[in-house]
């Protein structure tokens, strides 16, 4: 077997380190793929004899001679060497998928948190996360923020609740939704990565697209783009109605989640008081004070 990790960020090396542990792969011949022609300096040295390089413009020239393909969130889903490949004998998959598909043989399964949306996902997922945790809950936080998802496939002891930052590229070829999931507010955006807004909000839609009528999502009551999402969506809906119009209406999504929990009023109300919000979102930077 011939796999290549396509991208070679936090995702990707978090994909070598699951690879190379993992023993249905111990055979395989494990390549790095990246356009980063510096690649090789973000190799541990105890695997750099494993593994090859294919780094530079032309990474992707032979891209459809591997049997696995792992992708990460940086490249596009619809790049026409991948989809070609895709359609001739590659599996094409991701850290996500994979994540999904180890997570859910676990027993007992941790629960899954999913936070997507356009703006606000890590301050509502961070919030989510604090607020499990004060409650007393094994929580982790992963995905586009926190932890790679694949590092806490074999994390001991497993996590009881795992929240889950998604961002579009994440979910694009997702074909198994969280068991909670979360929206906040969906705007036009990644559109110099994504064909079309309707791309965009169909890679959206995979966050609930595949819960069942009994799993919840948690969604901004007025934004009408996550409404047009949630079409389709057979979960159980539950609209928030923030307390005013501002950043901190996330708090207000966190808040919705954990009492959906059952975690106490008087823990959800102290921590979110306490939350300051995270670096570069809206961050005070200085007073200055004018002449007039």
């Amino acid at each position: 077997m011939k796999i290549a990790i396509l991208g070679f960020g936090a995702e990707g090396k978090s994909a070598l380190r699951f690879i190379m542990s993992h023993p249905t792969y111990r055979a395989a011949e494990v390549f790095v793929l990246d356009r980063n022609p510096k690649t090789s300096a973000g190799i541990p040295t105890a695997v750099a004899k494993k593994i090859k390089l294919r780094v530079g413009k032309n990474y992707l020239a032979d891209i459809a001679s591997y049997n696995l393909i792992i992708r990460s969130p940086g490249i596009p889903f619809k790049t026409p060497e991948l989809q070609t490949a895709a359609k001739n004998t590659s599996i094409l998959t991701s850290a996500t998928k994979i994540f999904f598909e180890e997570i859910n043989r676990q027993k007992p399964k941790p629960l899954l948190i999913g936070v997507s949306g356009t703006k606000g996902k890590s301050t509502t997922s961070t919030a989510i996360y604090q607020i499990l945790k004060q409650a007393g809950k094994k929580v982790a936080l992963a995905g586009n923020i926190g932890i790679p998802m694949l590092d806490i496939v074999k994390t001991k002891p497993t996590p009881e609740i795992i929240i889950l930052e998604l961002s579009s590229f994440q979910l694009q070829d997702l074909q198994t939704s969280p068991d909670i999931a979360v929206f906040v507010d969906i705007f036009p955006d990644h559109l110099d990565s994504h064909q079309s807004l309707g791309e965009y909000f169909k890679a959206k839609s995979n966050l609930t697209a595949f819960q069942s009528a009994n799993q919840p999502v948690f969604f901004f009551a007025d934004n009408k783009n996550v409404a047009k999402i949630l079409k389709h969506s057979p979960a159980e809906r539950h609209p928030v109605i923030p307390s005013a119009d501002t950043p901190l209406k996330n708090l207000d999504l966190a808040a919705a989640v954990c009492r959906y929990l059952k975690i106490s009023e008087i823990v959800i109300q102290e921590t979110n008081k306490k939350f300051k919000g995270l670096e570069h979102r809206l961050e005070l930077v200085r007073q200055i004070k004018t002449k007039t």
